[in-house]
């Protein structure tokens, strides 16, 4: 997802089976409304808190069972912080993982996004870990 129709036409994406071009908040809204939230995992990597302010404040609020945010526990803190001030409730930031992924040791891209797979996996059979990665 990305509201700039020419990011979605660049090489590393053409093995993606769907390129949305929206605002990630509207298109986030529109995938967890009602029940078919209930299923569906959010993992966000925007670096923007323009970005992820906005999609957290649905995705926390939805039936997602997964909510995750790449970053370090500096900037997970500073995101909670800000969610908080925008009246999320402590059991609503209870449900992002952040930093996203499991503790396994994850250097590098390719391991780190099988850090958050493992974490993804470990939430749809009901296994997270009561702490997020650090």
């Amino acid at each position: 997802i990305d509201s700039r129709d020419g990011a979605l036409e660049e090489a590393s994406f053409a093995a993606a089976t769907e390129r949305l071009a929206a605002l990630p908040a509207d298109a986030v809204t529109s995938r967890l409304g009602g029940a078919r939230g209930t299923g569906t995992a959010v993992v966000i990597v925007a670096h923007d808190y323009k970005v992820e302010l906005p999609v957290l404040r649905v995705a926390l609020r939805s039936g997602a069972p997964y909510v995750g945010m790449l970053g370090s526990r500096t900037r997970s803190g500073a995101v909670r912080a800000l969610l908080a001030e925008d009246g999320l409730s402590d059991a609503e930031l209870a449900r992002l993982r952040a930093p996203i992924g499991l503790r396994i040791g994850a250097q590098g891209p390719a391991e780190i996004a099988v850090s958050i797979v493992a974490e993804l996996i470990a939430a749809w059979h009901g296994a997270l870990p009561s702490e997020p990665a650090r």
